[in-house]
């Protein structure tokens, strides 16, 4: 009975496949295009972070109307926290390019 490949530990003669991790590659991230640091004026944190509408300017995909929350703002600039697959941006957008949006109530 001791040769009976189900009862043995390795299963017999059959190959042995140990568990790996799956492997994703890394997803590539685009670049925002941001307002400079210099053009950015006097920014406040805001005290709550506010759902908004943005236009991000890519430099390899071009524009993109995504949502996201406003962080801080100036007078000429808002700083988007938005997500590109899963991973979390910060991007300095002009005020123009940002608008509120209102959340739906929870059920």
């Amino acid at each position: 009975m001791a040769d009976d490949a189900f009862l043995t530990a390795l299963g017999g003669d059959r190959p042995v496949h140990r568990w790996h991790p799956p492997e994703h590659p890394d997803v590539t991230l685009y670049t925002p295009v941001q307002v400079p640091e210099g053009d950015r004026g006097d920014v406040r944190t805001l005290e709550r972070k506010m759902p908004v509408w943005v236009d991000v300017e890519y430099a390899e995909i071009g524009s993109l109307h995504t949502h996201g929350f406003a962080a801080a703002a100036s007078e000429t600039v808002v700083l988007v926290e938005t997500t590109w697959q899963g991973r979390l941006q910060a991007v300095w957008a002009r005020r123009e390019d940002v608008r509120h949006r209102e959340l739906r109530e929870r059920r």
